[in-house]
């Protein structure tokens, strides 16, 4: 659903569980406010509750390395002396795949690789990460876009709340004109309501009176 019109400079305040708020301000309107609870750059494999991975690797003790994990993905590196399998894992505690600015030759993503892989993934469901959230917890995403073009993307704690403010002042309140910096002020909407239509029937008496 889109939110305010052409013109406007909407601002959005939102907030993640236990944290304070933090206000994104766009300089293109309408926008789009879109919620989710599955961080937007994880895989089909990506658990909150963490599971523990098993593979062979040369990098491992023993030729093997277990770990726990909340997500993972194997990258192919197909040309090059580092050729094969590798894989990418996101660790208990983090919400995301890490990055790194030095790459292998021949690998693209962009990603820490963790070790070559040289046999499937055995999942341990029965080993969680410490302290694993519940259903109800996990990590919330709220992007921010306009025509289809993404502007803004943040992760945190769920739950997210946010409000979308289209002019200067927040939904439920009225701008009026202010002698006084900024030059506006912002009045609740109700309550300005309910003051004028006292105001009238108060005429209304006195006029009936007269």
């Amino acid at each position: 659903m889109s939110n305010c019109k052409p013109g406007d400079k909407p601002r959005i305040d939102y907030k993640f569980n236990g944290e304070a708020g933090i206000t994104y301000q766009s300089s293109v309107s309408p926008i789009d406010v879109v919620t989710g609870t599955t961080p937007f750059n994880t895989t089909s494999n990506y658990d909150p509750r963490g599971y523990q991975i098993n593979f062979n690797s040369p990098q491992g003790a023993y030729g093997t390395i277990q770990t726990v994990v909340i997500d993972y993905q194997i990258i192919h590196i197909s040309t090059g002396p580092y050729a094969g399998d590798y894989i990418a894992v996101i660790p208990c505690g983090q919400t995301s795949f890490a990055k790194t600015s030095a790459t292998l030759l021949g690998d693209t993503s962009g990603l820490v690789l963790l070790a070559n892989i040289t046999s499937p993934v055995v999942i341990n469901n029965a080993v969680n990460c410490p302290g694993a959230v519940s259903s109800g917890g996990g990590t919330c995403t709220l992007t921010i876009s306009s025509e289809g073009k993404t502007l803004f993307k943040t992760q945190g704690n769920c739950p997210v709340t946010y409000v979308v403010t289209c002019g200067n002042c927040p939904p439920g309140t009225c701008e009026c004109h202010s002698d006084t910096y900024p030059g506006y002020c912002c009045n609740d909407c109700t309550a300005t309501s309910e003051s004028l239509q006292n105001i009238s029937n108060q005429l209304k008496r006195l006029k009936n009176n007269g």
